[in-house]
């Protein structure tokens, strides 16, 4: 009399919790196949990425634990046969592996700004065929370029002049956690502040020198311009073909800068 196919089963072990949970290691697999009549003749097992592969077809016999080290997700496909010919059904196990640390950006501009400005921080988790995806984006501020990240957010807002750092990270399902980034964020409001120096040559003649002074992200020497003009204006000269004309001057002209 054929026994009963339930008779037969091949358990499936594997080294972390549950196999429907990410893991970011490779994954060491055990069948135990165990049969109440007759005793376990082989046990066969193959491994897709598509749930369809056939043990006995497509896979190998088993001989031990092996390890799976594919990232994404893995099907283990498995089938035991008894000393008397009976084969159970295929049995299918999911063993999800991602061990690809997320990689985040930011959209700073770069360099100095004169306005308020917001940072936007984007997870990426590039895994492929299959990753596990972003999970959480922590973040610091501060001006030594030395904190920890430790708030969640996305999206910061900088109103301060200076330089400060913002330093992020994120982390994937999988528990991957990528190395601490850094963005030097550099504001600037306050307008520089500019004077000429000038000493006389002699009665007639004498050099003058524009200094341009700036706490934070230093003057722009290429903007500096000198314009002499034997009038008094008082407002800019719009024709820039009379700026910077030399470095002597009559005493009796005037200056803009």
């Amino acid at each position: 009399m054929k026994k009963l196919i339930l008779a037969l089963a091949a358990l499936f072990l594997i080294s972390s919790a549950s196999a429907a949970t990410w893991h970011n290691s490779n994954q060491d697999i055990t069948l135990d196949a165990q049969d109440e009549e007759s005793g376990v003749e082989d046990t066969y097992y193959c491994v897709d990425q598509d749930d369809t592969c056939q043990p006995r077809e497509d896979g190998q016999e088993y001989t031990g634990t092996f390890t799976l080290s594919d990232e994404g997700v893995n099907f283990v496909r498995f089938n035991s046969k008894d000393r008397v010919g009976n084969i159970e059904e295929t049995s299918s196990r999911t063993v999800r592996i991602d061990k690809t640390t997320p990689e985040t950006s930011n959209d700073y501009p770069g360099g100095w700004l004169n306005n308020e400005v917001t940072v936007n921080l984007t997870c990426n988790d590039p895994e492929n065929p299959d990753a596990s995806g972003c999970e959480t984006t922590e973040y610091c501020v501060d001006s030594s370029d030395s904190c920890t990240p430790n708030t969640e957010g996305n999206s910061i807002s900088f109103d301060t002049e200076g330089v400060q750092y913002l330093r992020y990270r994120s982390s994937d399902v999988a528990g991957n956690t990528e190395s601490v980034k850094s963005q030097s964020v550099r504001l600037d409001f306050t307008d520089p502040e500019i004077n000429v120096q000038k000493e006389t040559l002699n009665a007639d003649s004498m050099n003058a020198t524009v200094v341009c002074t700036d706490d934070r992200s230093e003057c722009n020497r290429s903007s500096l311009k000198i314009h002499t003009s034997e009038t008094a204006a008082f407002n800019c000269p719009t024709d820039e073909s009379r700026y910077n004309e030399g470095s002597t001057y009559n005493v009796n002209q005037h200056m803009w800068i």
